[in-house]
């Protein structure tokens, strides 16, 4: 059901994707679980909080990777990825082999129509209105932990493991 509304690039509705966050869960009881990019606004902050007290379970931590704004333009719009098998690549760090072609499969390597700067810039201000609200969300909660997300790949993972720890 979620994927005919994205394959028509509309969003798909809370009460969907509660639907499938309980059977990710469900699925995650013995093993735990990490979720990337959800919440998106408070009503799914306040949501998400509900459902797991209701489940008797709880939020460890809330990992926030801090960048500044442009330099998440400058990444994004030199990211490019492989249609055919979804390899992701960036002119400036991790560069294809030959020139736009995909290192994994051969295949056309692309940029990505949302990467485009203005796409980029307008999901700023909509994170900017709509998802920063539940970082403050979280951290009146406790719990919340900020790692700088300026340095590379390596040195981000290696703090976020070493904050995690």
């Amino acid at each position: 059901e979620a994927e005919t509304y994205m394959k028509r690039g509309l969003l798909v509705s809370d009460e969907i994707v509660f639907g499938l966050i309980g059977e990710a869960l469900d699925a995650a009881k013995d093993t735990g679980w990490i979720m990337d990019g959800f919440p998106r606004n408070l009503v799914q902050a306040e949501m998400l909080s509900k459902m797991l007290k209701e489940r008797g379970e709880k939020i460890d931590h809330v990992l926030d990777v801090d960048v500044d704004s442009e330099l998440i333009v400058r990444r994004l719009s030199k990211r490019r990825v492989c249609p055919a098998c979804k390899a992701v690549y960036n002119l400036d760090t991790i560069k294809t082999k030959a020139a736009g072609i995909c290192d994994a499969c051969g295949g056309a390597v692309v940029k990505r129509p949302d990467d485009e700067e203005d796409t980029v810039r307008r999901r700023l201000a909509v994170y900017k209105e709509q998802t920063a609200p539940v970082i403050d969300f979280f951290r009146k909660r406790g719990g919340l932990i900020t790692v700088d997300g300026a340095g590379n790949i390596e040195e981000i993972f290696a703090e976020i493991r070493r904050v995690l720890k």
